[in-house]
């Protein structure tokens, strides 16, 4: 598509924070820790989430990691986030971030409590939160973020699949968080914007059950400055697809929105409300047009399908909460047994927390 090759061109040599910069806005108690040796992880290809991971919990625990990966080489659209990670890494003095061959990260202790902002047009805010998340739930104080940027990207969680979903799950274990959408903001466009709160860790006795009798609740059709015409048809075909009737799929015209796009949710019952969502990118019209978006639907709807027959949380949901059950001390065991990408974030989460 020719918006992936516009983002090529505009990604290129190497990324280095290591200016000096000034201390984060508002100062708080900050986290302990003792700096350690150096931490070198090799990563597989196309695992963002690991990646994110590696560079979230070397905040959380002081380590210094080196990452090499193929990862940015196969999938350009990262290199923007590594890029907006190291800005704000180093606007809140949270450490230095170099991308050159390899990916180093040099922690900083976390002092602030208040957090703003503005990410590039093409970084997910999501993807900001997470990243900071496990530090902050392991701060002796509330920490609030106000971001500024991208809030539905087609590789990324949509707020409130973070809310809903993730922190959801999270707070059946002790993890306290909430985040709020104010205003839309599509990739490539940006100017979203989305509020976060972050509470200290507690402890709590529930579990995050693994598997359940799903049931499907309805979906939505989100669009912004772009023909209604797409959404009904997206609407007809999603009820085809999951036999949804008329009254339980809807579709919102969003106009506080920064660019135009277009989202597709389906909600579901769990152990926690799952959220699946596509959000679908398109710089050109016609016929193919029509193809992305069709295929984007049946996408969406295999996935619902899938969670339907095996009764299991989704994959990705497991890889995210993994190691936020291992630092609570439960039992993982029957997560990961016999799942070969689950095994590998917790030998990555041992290697960082353990």
């Amino acid at each position: 598509m020719c918006l992936y090759r516009a983002l090529a061109r505009r990604i290129g040599g190497e990324r280095n924070f290591s200016r000096s910069s000034p201390s984060s806005p508002g100062m708080g108690r900050e986290q302990r820790f003792e700096r350690i040796e150096s931490v070198s992880i090799h990563f597989t290809p196309d695992d963002w989430i690991s990646l994110r991971q590696a560079l979230s919990f070397s905040l959380f625990t002081g380590k210094e990691i080196t990452i090499e990966s193929s990862l940015l080489e196969d999938n350009p659209f990262y290199h923007p986030v590594l890029n907006d990670f190291g800005r704000f890494l180093l606007s809140h003095n949270l450490g230095v971030l170099t991308v050159k061959d390899t990916i180093h990260f040099e922690p900083h202790p976390v002092k602030g409590i208040s957090f703003e902002f503005e990410a590039d047009s093409w970084t997910p805010l999501s993807e900001v939160f997470l990243l900071l998340l496990p530090a902050l739930s392991h701060a002796d104080f509330r920490s609030s973020l106000v971001f500024s940027g991208v809030t539905h990207a087609p590789f990324s969680y949509p707020p409130n699949f973070v809310q809903e979903t993730f922190l959801g799950a999270l707070e059946l274990i002790g993890f306290y968080a909430h985040v709020s959408l104010k205003k839309f903001g599509y990739y490539g466009s940006g100017g979203g914007v989305v509020n976060a709160r972050v509470y200290p860790v507690e402890q709590r006795e529930g579990e995050v059950s693994i598997k359940s009798v799903p049931e499907i609740l309805g979906g939505r059709v989100y669009i912004s400055k772009m023909s209604i015409d797409i959404a009904r048809r997206e609407k007809e075909l999603l009820m085809h697809e999951l036999d949804l009737d008329d009254r339980l799929v809807s579709i919102i015209e969003v106009r506080n929105a920064e660019g135009m796009g277009n989202v597709v949710q389906v909600f579901a019952r769990h152990t926690v409300p799952v959220i699946y969502s596509k959000t679908i990118i398109a710089d050109f019209t016609g016929d193919s047009a029509d193809n992305l978006f069709d295929s984007s639907l049946r996408d969406l709807a295999g996935e619902v399908r899938d969670l339907l027959e095996s009764g299991m949380l989704p994959l990705h949901l497991l890889q995210e909460i993994i190691p936020y059950l291992m630092l609570s001390g439960r039992d993982i065991s029957p997560l990961i047994r016999h799942n070969a990408i689950l095994e590998k974030t917790v030998e990555l989460t041992e290697k960082l927390i353990g």
